[in-house]
């Protein structure tokens, strides 16, 4: 066994005397690295499953590589450039002409949320990384077709006492058939913010587009004068596309038949002012006042 072993790197030096053999030497080793489990050269590239995008719209950046012993990617780079929502993996295990292959995949589904000439950045995975993809977002009105989601958010005044009461409206916007969803709440320091009511659902038609209305309303009151800034509700969620993907490894699941989609409401602002200088006594600033009383059992004699 250990007499062929000898012989090999003299073969090798053989061919490397002659200038001419080089094409051939090369060739050796390319077929030597990819005939060795070990010694395969891993790829990784990265797509977009749009481009360009509205606003505010979800669109799914995929990395696949060829080697299943790279590490996860490391999703930094697209921190303060992009708003990522989540991130789902797999593998792949594909026999074409009796030679098997394996493969890993990393999606993560992302938002721009403001329009321009954007750039994902290279994404490292393992020792490698990907190449930089441009990316064009455009603003809704430029778009075409209905969008996924949006929110709009306002409130009855832009100027309020402190503890008077101001209210709030959200309606959110969705195309499509919702699957699932999440509403956030509006929030803002040094103020109390209550849900009146339950939430209404009806339809719209907002820039010649039908929508899914959802409408909810809120008191605030604010406990400190200033500039209140308030900060509008996030949704998250899916809608269906109504597609179905199936192959002999994944019978049954419909991984194309729900998409996810985002919207974010504007923050706004409103001037909290302090009571009256001149003002002396209890403080309750309201539009108007009403104070009940009654007695259990409403029936007498009644001592004072």
């Amino acid at each position: 066994m250990s007499e062929p072993i000898r012989r090999r790197p003299r073969r090798l030096a053989s061919a490397v005397t002659d200038a001419g053999s080089w094409p051939v030497l090369l060739a050796l080793v390319t077929l030597l690295l990819c005939g060795l489990p070990g010694g395969a050269i891993a790829a990784v590239n990265a797509t977009v499953d749009r481009n360009p995008v509205m606003v505010g719209e979800t669109f799914n950046l995929t990395l696949r590589s060829t080697d299943e012993r790279e590490g996860n990617p490391d999703w930094s780079a697209l921190e303060g450039r992009f708003r990522v929502l989540n991130t789902v993996s797999g593998s792949e295990y594909r026999l074409v002409n009796g030679r098997a292959s394996r493969s890993r995949h990393w999606t993560v589904t992302l938002v721009a949320t403001r329009p321009g000439d954007y750039e994902i950045p290279s994404i490292q995975v393992g020792s490698t990384s990907t190449n930089p993809i441009p990316l064009t977002v455009v603003a809704p009105e430029a778009g075409d077709g209905p969008r996924d989601a949006f929110i709009e958010f306002e409130a009855d005044r832009d100027s309020a006492y402190v503890q008077e009461q101001a209210l709030l409206t959200v309606r959110l916007y969705v195309s499509g058939d919702l699957v699932s969803g999440q509403l956030g709440e509006p929030s803002a320091p040094n103020a109390v913010i209550e849900q009146i009511g339950e939430q209404s659902e009806s339809r719209a038609i907002r820039d010649g587009q039908r929508y899914h209305l959802f409408e909810r309303r809120y008191v605030l009151f604010a406990e400190q004068p200033g500039e209140l800034v308030i900060t509008a509700p996030q949704f998250t969620g899916e809608i269906s596309t109504g597609r179905r993907r199936s192959s002999m490894f994944n019978l049954g699941q419909f991984a194309g038949q729900t998409r996810q989609i985002f919207a974010e409401g504007e923050p706004m602002t409103v001037s909290i002012q302090p009571p009256p200088a001149d003002w002396t006594g209890p403080w309750l600033p309201a539009s108007n006042v009403e104070l009940e009383q009654s007695l259990v059992p409403n029936s007498g004699p009644f001592v004072a």
